[in-house]
């Protein structure tokens, strides 16, 4: 007859084998728990990154009509239309005017207008290829985003000053951008004047004598 372990043994082997099982199982969970890194994922290559903020607080609120006469220097006429008119401003500190600024504009312009700017040519625009046009960034959506149903004219120091002259009807579309006016150098001084010194004494109203007196 085979004895049956005790009590106190049984309790013992319970125990034992509890702990080797508890270990063993926190392992096999420790394992197959995913990892999570805490840096940033890359990009992937059709992915569209955020542009970077512009410098300055940025404003767009400027009324139509101010925005045409700061674009074209000249007020609106009676059959000047405007189809649709935006100016951005960037500015850092208000003393000092905008740090940066950009418009856009859309309009039919009267025939006073259309003369002036045609022949007269007071921005010293000239005609280039749709394909020499240079990239405009950041338009809004009313804005050609293609210009082969246009004429282009582009001026300006870095041909920053685009005009898109529709082929078609009687639109002109416009835009610019540039950085705000920087304050001048202060004036040189005036140059410092040298003024005779007097002399020390009242000259004789006579010649001296040539020859001694006898």
């Amino acid at each position: 007859m085979i004895a049956r372990p005790s009590s106190a043994l049984r309790l013992f082997l319970v125990v034992l084998s509890s702990c080797l099982v508890t270990p063993l199982a926190l392992v096999s969970c420790h394992r197959s728990e995913p990892t999570v890194s805490t840096e940033n994922p890359p990009a992937s290559p059709g992915a569209v990154l955020a542009p970077p903020p512009q410098e300055g607080t940025l404003t767009n609120t400027m009324p139509p009509e101010e925005v045409f006469k700061r674009a074209l220097w000249r007020r609106p006429a009676p059959d000047d239309k405007i189809l649709h008119a935006e100016r951005r401003e960037w500015t850092i500190d208000r003393t000092h005017g905008p740090a940066r600024w950009q418009w856009f504009l859309a309009i039919e312009p009267g025939d006073a207008l259309k003369k002036w700017l045609r022949e007269q040519n007071p921005f010293s625009v000239h005609p280039v290829g749709n394909a020499e046009a240079p990239a405009i960034k950041d338009a809004p959506p009313w804005f050609p985003a293609d210009n082969s149903s246009c004429i282009v004219h582009t001026g300006g120091t870095a041909a920053d000053l685009v005009f898109l002259w529709s082929r078609k009807g009687n639109t002109l579309y416009a835009t610019a951008s540039g950085t705000g006016f920087q304050p001048g150098a202060p004036e040189p001084a005036p140059p410092a004047t040298t003024t005779p010194s007097a002399p020390g004494g009242r000259l004789p109203q006579s010649s001296p004598p040539t020859s001694p007196t006898p």
